[in-house]
């Protein structure tokens, strides 16, 4: 049973720290990913984890244009920008949290994240993990999600969690988890 609804276009109304303008970058590679693996505006995505669940994934169909095919012909980008929406969108639906800030390169995560209804959007942070695969198999998931918790114990000096997302889209499936220092 799809429990609930994922709206590429949320990710486009801006968090503290990421733009509208770059949530919309970030929606279109996904566009992209998903569209190039032949699916449709609306289909289903599983999502993996301590709970196993379904969401209706939705984006506005008349974003599929050839303009947006060739913009984004480089399908390993789009698999790149397009992991991070899903993974930032998995976060906000699944644990409340927002992107207050892009990490910096080598920190062993992409986003700092905290808490969507708190008012302090500094405290009660954690960390978020993006990547994606263009087309693979479970086992390949899996793999994947293991070296992405490794690689997030770069800033365990922070002693925040991390929570990590992998995404695939071929089937279109994600593993999402949190991982404690």
């Amino acid at each position: 049973m799809i429990e609930e609804l994922l709206d590429l276009e949320e990710i486009t109304r801006g968090f503290p720290g990421l733009t509208r303008a770059w949530g919309d970058v970030l929606m279109e590679g996904c566009i992209a990913a998903l569209w190039f693996n032949k699916h449709s505006s609306e289909l289903e995505i599983v999502i993996t984890g301590k709970d196993d669940r379904r969401f209706r994934l939705k984006f506005p169909e008349e974003r599929k244009t050839q303009q947006l095919a060739d913009s984004w012909a480089d399908t390993n980008e789009a698999t790149v920008n397009g992991a991070a929406c899903i993974g930032i969108l998995l976060a906000l639906k699944l644990e409340n949290l927002q992107v207050v800030k892009r990490a910096a390169r080598f920190s062993g995560v992409d986003y700092w994240i905290g808490k969507a209804d708190d008012g302090r959007l500094f405290q009660n942070k954690a960390r978020l993990e993006v990547s994606g695969i263009f087309q693979g198999t479970n086992s390949e998931i899996e793999r994947r999600y293991r070296e992405k918790c490794d690689q997030t114990k770069q800033s365990d000096d922070s002693m925040l969690p991390a929570y990590v997302a992998i995404t695939e889209f071929s089937q279109p499936v994600a593993k999402f988890g949190k991982r404690w220092i």
